[in-house]
């Protein structure tokens, strides 16, 4: 399985291309960035989801370029759809001064899902409170987590946009990502990887 990461946007999004056989799914394609169209036509990708981690701007306003290029279908959690086309609740319009809208997720993820990719299977994994709908997204054959804004190298999503919550985002660090049984690295919405082992113990927000 190949993974690249790509940093978009002006907040420097990192959005994600996977890859096992001939199949690829993208995450968080956070910009309209002509670069993620150049890659997938030179690899020749077969793109067959975009996954979202949540619905903030900054992890959205590419994704009907990416959808329109490839056809691939877009998934997000239903509690953050309402954010899609909504720039007050993605953060866009208070937070850039502009209006980013993408049209509606195609299907909808739900805790403890389990998805086919090429036989390996992407777990969701529900993790409210940076917004009502967060997501991660594990691998256990790469041993990766894909955890957008939740948890981020020695630092964690903030809570004062629309949907945020400090206890429900602690919540889901504690009792979703710190009590898993491997030391999965953590592939974050911004910022370097990271791994679960090494922030229970130095993340000065949540430690273990």
């Amino acid at each position: 399985m190949d993974i690249r990461a790509f940093q978009l946007g002006p907040v420097g999004t990192n959005c994600y291309i996977v890859t096992k056989n001939d199949k690829s799914i993208i995450i968080d394609p956070g910009h309209n960035d002509t670069r993620l169209i150049d890659y997938i036509k030179k690899e020749n990708l077969n793109i067959e989801k975009i996954l979202l981690t949540h619905g903030h701007f900054d992890h959205i306003a590419g994704v009907d370029m990416v959808r329109e290029a490839t056809g691939a279908k877009v998934y997000i959690h239903e509690n953050d759809s309402e954010m899609l086309s909504n720039p007050n609740k993605n953060g866009s319009a208070l937070m850039m001064g502009m209006n980013i809208t993408i049209k509606d997720a195609d299907e909808f993820v739900f805790d403890k899902e389990k998805i086919d990719f090429e036989g390996s299977t992407i777990e969701v994994i529900f993790t409210p409170g940076h917004s009502k709908g967060g997501v991660c997204y594990k691998i256990d054959d790469e041993n990766v987590i894909f955890c957008g804004d939740t948890l981020f190298y020695r630092s964690i999503g903030r809570t004062d946009l629309y949907g945020g919550s400090i206890t429900e985002l602690e919540s889901s660090i504690r009792n979703k990502i710190y009590t898993l049984d491997k030391n999965y690295t953590l592939l974050s919405g911004h910022g370097e990887p990271t791994t679960i082992e090494d922030e229970k113990k130095l993340n000065g927000f949540f430690r273990a």
